[in-house]
This record gives C-alpha cells, sequence and structure tokens, in this order.
C-alpha cells in the first residue's frame, strides 16, 4: 500500500478520513497538485502576474455538499463512501473547479482593478436644475390648475339677466 503526506488540513473526522482516502490512493500527479497547488497566469489591471491555485478539503467539503444536494430528493441524501471519494479526487484533479488563488510568498492574490474616477460635483449645476425643475413645475401647476365658482361667476349673471328679460 503507497502511503504519502498530503499538506491538507483537517478540520474533523470526515475530513480525516477524506485525507486519509487520497494519500491512500492519489497519483503522484494529484500528490504534487494538492501539495503544491498549479501555477496560473493570471491578468489585472497591473499586467500578468503568476499565481498559484490552491485547493483545501473544506472547499471539497462544500463541493461534497453541492453535489449530493443535486442526488437527493428530499432534505436529505444518503450518499457511499465511494462515491464521496471519487468526488474527492476529481475535486482536487479538474483544473476548471476553482477555490483560492495565492500570491507565490503565499498570501491570497486579489485581483487589482484601476478605480474608476469620481466625477466632480458642481453645485452651480445642481441648483440651476432644481430651479428649472421648481419653475417647470410652477408653469405645469398654473396651467393645469381647477377652476373655482368664482369663475362661473359672470355666466351666472348673464344667465339671470336673460331670465328677468323674458
Amino acid at each position: 500500500m503507497k502511503f504519502v503526506s498530503l499538506n491538507l488540513v483537517t478540520a474533523n473526522k470526515n475530513q480525516e478520513k477524506i485525507k486519509q482516502y487520497l494519500e491512500e490512493n492519489a497519483s503522484d500527479a494529484l500528490v504534487e497538485k494538492i501539495n503544491k497547488g498549479v501555477e496560473v497566469k493570471v491578468k489585472d489591471d497591473d499586467g500578468e502576474h503568476i499565481v498559484i491555485k490552491k485547493k483545501t478539503l473544506n472547499g471539497f467539503m462544500e463541493y461534497a455538499r453541492g453535489e449530493a444536494k443535486k442526488q437527493s430528493t428530499g432534505p436529505y441524501a444518503m450518499i457511499d463512501d465511494e462515491v464521496v471519494f471519487g468526488w474527492a479526487v476529481h475535486y482536487f484533479e479538474e483544473e476548471s473547479i476553482h477555490e483560492k488563488l495565492y500570491n507565490p510568498d503565499g498570501t491570497i492574490y486579489v485581483k487589482k482593478e484601476k478605480k474608476k474616477a469620481a466625477t466632480p460635483k458642481n453645485p452651480e449645476t445642481k441648483k440651476e436644475k432644481i430651479a428649472e425643475t421648481k419653475k417647470a413645475a410652477s408653469v405645469q401647476e398654473k396651467e393645469i390648475s381647477q377652476m373655482s365658482l368664482f369663475d362661473f361667476g359672470n355666466d351666472n349673471e348673464n344667465m339671470e339677466e336673460t331670465k328677468d328679460e323674458d
């Protein structure tokens, strides 16, 4: 039986069981991926950088939880150990599954993006816009204003005069 040591930190017995399986069954290439990570090139606003893609058992547990949910028919799922071990090998081998990226010095890589220049606020423009809006509102209000009973006063007087003449 082959046994190698993997640089994986375990947080519970389930993770210890996964780690033990990987140590006993992982290929040399997989052991190297797990222990050293995989170098990849990334581009950000500062240019191109070489970073290291590493995966953890905590990341795998999240992945396994998602896979189990896909197979469940209700709130719970029963998954055989062999299936979970297969997921573990797949998780650590598959390059398209990402977790965190690290700088060569071991710190977590953070993508750098240029900050957009803030548009300066012009108080004069704001005041002018507010004044224009108020002016337009008052003009519109005058156009739409409701007529009162007093606006009909002249017509009523004419009607009374017409009645008197009859």
